[in-house]
């Protein structure tokens, strides 16, 4: 069971008066962009080189420069991480291994 945490007046940082938070929704990558990314980087890691094979490693195709600083989605700017690589990189540009 689920017990919900105590609910913030509208004015209290991390409140919203009881209301479900609407954020910005990220469009999704149309599915046959994401695994022509993922057939093409060899279904694995382009960071660190870990296998979808690995037990444990979930891949993500992402950014290579950040949407939020103006990176545009497609082939070129887009490439697949292991979610360990991609969630620690935040919005810092990382370089893949091997370019």
């Amino acid at each position: 069971m689920v017990v919900p945490g105590p609910r913030r007046p509208s004015g209290e940082p991390g409140g919203h008066g009881g209301r479900p938070r609407v954020g910005r929704a990220r469009d999704p990558l149309p599915a046959k962009l994401r695994f022509g990314i993922l057939q093409r980087d060899g279904f694995r890691c382009r960071y660190c080189g870990r296998p979808c094979s690995t037990p444990g490693v979930v891949l993500h195709v992402e950014h290579v420069v950040p949407r939020a600083g103006g990176g545009a989605t497609t082939e070129d700017n887009l490439l697949t991480a292991c979610e360990e690589c991609d969630l620690g990189k935040s919005t810092r540009a990382m370089v893949p291994a091997g370019s």
